[in-house]
């Protein structure tokens, strides 16, 4: 009879707690839409966004009142809005402002308002220009006033504080408040660790390098507006190596060595017409790795793919083939090849030699965890910080750039 009446008070204890963590549990499900709106959010960092309008829409199916869902699809819409895309209907700024005061008014818990503010955030450094008045000072504040109410498992997909931190920062670093941009971030950078704590440091050394620099304040008006960008295209990339590091006199090099040859001079067909194709050509002429046209046989001749995000592999070999072009005792000497720092490029990798000149040269670095991510797009702040770290390059090789 003992053994029984204790078995029961244990039950009884278990269902009791298991029902505070239901409770907890609700408050962030509420039902099955939790799984679709994180899913959601990770298509957005994927950068498809349709697909995330898709999963929002399934979570808003579950429940039609869920804040964060709502807030989401605002996101999602607001990024398609500015980079172009999407339905008629995304292109109305003040229809996705509305739908995040909805999101706002729908926000069950000091958890869900925070998610949203975050997200709100995002959504308005989005539509900047798109949208009157300035509400992502408003925005942070408020979310910065909740930390102390808000228990982090209670924020599904953004998981702790620095999410706050991090994009409020990236939304000033965008602006070019590098300064304003330091302040926020050093709140998450005092040894703390979770989710956004290598995009703060990495974010926070970007801004403080950007601040410090006397070169970024030579730089003409692509480079200031690429800094803030989250991916950077083939032809952009080509356009401030022709015009910011005047990259078309490394042909003095090619001649002089015998390299040279005007094969590259033909206009691939997706170039024609693009305002940067005198930049392309140009580039073209110096034969850069990483940055060549590629035959599709297809079309039956060789496109360029202007549009198409440079990743962080790309780089590595473009900086290479430049630093051997400018310099080839200094590549072979000052760069030595050694074993790349980083966790994730092994040494049968057909990117091993680019990515370790790179690293070696300090033109490149490695993340807070120590590796390369050689698969993922460079974003503009990077680009920027090493081709000025390459024109100390240019300079040492007597190559000055001048703008």
């Amino acid at each position: 009879m003992k053994i029984t009446s204790i078995v029961l008070a244990g039950l009884l204890m278990f269902l009791s707690l298991a029902g505070c963590l239901k409770n907890d549990f609700l408050k962030v499900a509420k039902g099955d839409s939790a799984p679709y709106y994180i899913k959601g959010m990770e298509l957005i960092e994927s950068g498809d966004c349709d697909k995330a309008v898709s999963m929002f829409d399934k979570a808003l199916d579950s429940k039609n009142d869920f804040a964060r869902a709502i807030a989401g699809q605002a996101l999602a819409q607001a990024i398609a809005t500015k980079q172009g895309g999407g339905t008629e209907e995304n292109m109305d700024a003040g229809m996705l402002d509305d739908k995040l005061e909805r999101a706002l008014s729908e926000a069950e818990g000091n958890g869900e308002e925070f998610s949203v503010y975050v997200t709100g955030i995002r959504i308005h450094a989005n539509l900047r220009n798109m949208l009157q008045g300035d509400r992502i000072g408003h925005f942070y504040n408020a979310a910065d006033n909740l930390r102390t109410s808000v228990r982090e498992m209670n924020l599904p997909y953004y998981a702790d504080f620095g999410a706050l931190d991090y994009f409020m920062g990236k939304a000033l670093f965008n602006e070019g408040k590098y300064g304003e941009a330091i302040e926020v971030l050093d709140k998450h950078s005092e040894g703390k660790s979770g989710k956004w704590a290598g995009k703060v440091d990495s974010l926070s050394r970007h801004a403080h390098e950007l601040l410090n620099a006397d070169r970024y304040s030579h730089l003409g008006e692509l480079a200031r507006e690429i800094a803030g960008r989250d991916t950077v295209d083939r032809a952009e990339v080509a356009a401030l190596l022709i015009d910011e590091f005047q990259l078309g006199r490394l042909e003095e090099y090619s001649q002089s060595s015998g390299e040279s040859d005007k094969g590259a001079r033909f206009v691939p067909r997706d170039v024609i017409g693009h305002k940067h194709e005198l930049e392309i050509m140009t580039l073209l002429e110096v034969h850069i790795r990483g940055l060549e046209p590629v035959y599709v046989p297809k079309v039956e001749g060789f496109l360029f793919y202007p549009d198409k995000p440079v990743t962080r592999r790309e780089l590595a070999l473009i900086l290479k083939t430049v630093v051997e072009q400018i310099d080839t005792v200094s590549s072979e000497k000052e760069f030595q090849e050694r074993d790349p720092v980083c966790s994730d490029v092994v040494h049968s990798d057909v990117n091993y030699d680019s990515i370790s000149l790179v690293i070696d040269a300090k033109l490149m670095e490695t993340d807070h965890t120590g590796a390369f991510r050689p698969h993922e797009t460079v974003d503009g702040s990077e680009l920027i910080l090493t081709l000025m770290r390459l024109s100390k390059v240019f300079e040492s090789c007597g190559l000055t750039v001048d703008n």
